[in-house]
Order: C-alpha cells, then sequence, then structure tokens
C-alpha cells in the first residue's frame, strides 16, 4: 500500500512505501517522464520544490504491482 501527503504539496510530498525495492516515476500531465527515483526504503521525502505549479503524475512499481495518483503543486 502507498500513502502520500499532503497534497496539494509545496515542497515535500512524504511517501509511505511498500517494503522492498520501489521504482518511483514522475510525469507530467503531457505524459513526459519528469524524473525517475528508486527508493528502497519504507519513507522517502520526495522534493517538489523545483517543480512548478500543476498536476503531476506519480506511479510507484513494487514487485509488478503498480500504483498511480496524482498530486496538485
Amino acid at each position: 500500500m502507498v500513502r502520500y501527503y499532503p497534497n496539494p504539496v509545496n515542497d515535500l510530498l512524504h511517501l509511505e512505501l511498500p517494503m522492498g525495492k520501489n521504482n518511483i516515476s514522475v510525469y507530467d500531465l503531457s505524459g513526459r517522464l519528469i524524473e525517475t527515483v528508486i527508493a528502497s526504503d519504507s519513507y522517502l521525502n520526495y522534493d517538489m520544490g523545483h517543480f512548478t505549479s500543476g498536476l503531476y503524475l506519480f506511479q510507484v512499481m513494487n514487485d509488478g504491482k503498480i500504483k498511480r495518483f496524482k498530486v496538485v503543486k
């Protein structure tokens, strides 16, 4: 299970992730890949401070399972 907060976010998006290797991809609304991060910890503070205001799509892949969600900056 993936938990994320706050939404909308100012600078730091807090992610609670499943155990194991998590492949996190961030996309803009046009579908362009912004960044990919690999996290092996259960918690990640993702810095969105340098992002422009808008809507972003996150995809978390862990053990073949995919979770997608939208975040407002």
